[in-house]
């Protein structure tokens, strides 16, 4: 049981894989699903995906594209603008040279430098799980550009008790064998010999943990492994530095302040507990609360009929 926890406690980790200087232009070499790299300092080059018009002033900017952007088409279709993108270190954006130094705040200022390049004056911000913290985060420091803000299953507003609960019951509901198996890959060589492999076997216990009923998680069609950030050990390096760095982080204070409209959406069966996603609601003067009914921590895949109703509903223009 010990083996399995401190297993699960990595595999945690590795979905948070959570000075600029003006972009360059897009190196359109083949990234792959439509990606560029845009170049934001010397060794930052980001991967972005724009569907839409490209000079739609209303845009709503996704982190960590490549976790989700082949599964939000009803977003796609619906909005004039919409921006996918990777986080430095994570599938088609480059790698940072050291994962362990890698802090939110690495995050904030990139995805900053990359609204420059885009030339949107304000925007809306999808995020989900570590997104999500970054998107509060980019928030606090520039508020004028946020129009609107989802937050799905987001990274809880603050540490205890909540971060801990998460890695205990994603701990509990990991697949023992998977985890065995992975393990299997890793001592045999297999990992080295076929990378791409072994990083589609640790996303794919990752999305089965997450969904209420693993079967849904074979609905996925994003991809998140992505060179050259293969590694799923590695992200999960980064991961954890990310959130060693936040120390014992409580936000609460801070969005009292926050008058961005935002929408919260969290399923019941997340492993990430759900008040933990709720205070989010509590905290900010101008939020709504969604919580899903047998739904885990992927409601696009898990229940579309009843996640992309109020998340566009949210999203559409006043009248």
């Amino acid at each position: 049981m010990v083996a399995l926890s401190s297993r699960a406690r990595c595999l945690a980790w590795t979905l948070l894989a959570a000075c600029t200087s003006s972009c360059a232009a897009p190196d359109r070499a083949a990234l792959g699903a439509g990606y560029e790299r845009v170049w934001i300092t010397q060794r930052i080059g980001l991967a972005v995906r724009e569907v839409g018009d490209p000079y739609a002033e209303r845009a709503l900017i996704v982190p960590g594209g490549s976790w989700l952007d082949r599964d939000l088409d009803p977003l796609v279709a619906a909005l004039p603008r919409v921006v996918f993108y990777d986080l430095a270190g994570r599938s088609r954006s480059t790698q940072v040279a050291d994962p362990h130094e890698r802090r939110l705040d690495d995050d904030v200022r990139e995805l900053e430098a990359l609204r420059r390049h885009l030339g949107l004056e304000s925007f809306a911000l999808f995020g989900w799980g570590y997104q999500g913290a970054v998107c509060v985060a980019y928030a606090l420091q520039y508020p004028e550009r946020v129009t609107r803000m989802i937050l799905v299953g987001p990274l809880p507003a603050r540490r205890r008790p909540y971060w801990d609960e998460f890695v205990t019951a994603f701990a509990e509901r990991t697949d023992s064998d998977e985890i065995a198996r992975l393990a299997r890959l890793r001592v045999s060589g297999a990992k080295d010999e076929d990378p791409l492999g072994y990083a589609r076997a640790t996303a794919a216990v990752h999305f089965a943990t997450y969904c209420a009923d693993p079967d849904s998680a074979q609905l996925v069609q994003s991809d998140p492994c992505q060179r050259p950030n293969l590694d799923p050990d590695r992200a999960a390096e980064l991961g954890a530095a990310v959130l060693a760095a936040l120390g014992d982080w409580d936000w609460r204070l801070e969005l009292e302040s926050l008058a961005v409209p935002t929408l919260v959406v969290a399923g019941r069966e997340d492993p990430h507990p759900l008040e933990g996603a709720r205070e989010y609601a509590e905290a900010l003067p101008e939020a709504t609360f969604v919580a899903l009914d047998g739904v885990g921590h992927l409601p696009w895949i898990e229940a579309p009929a009843a996640f992309f109703p109020p998340v566009l509903a949210f999203l559409a223009p006043a009248e």
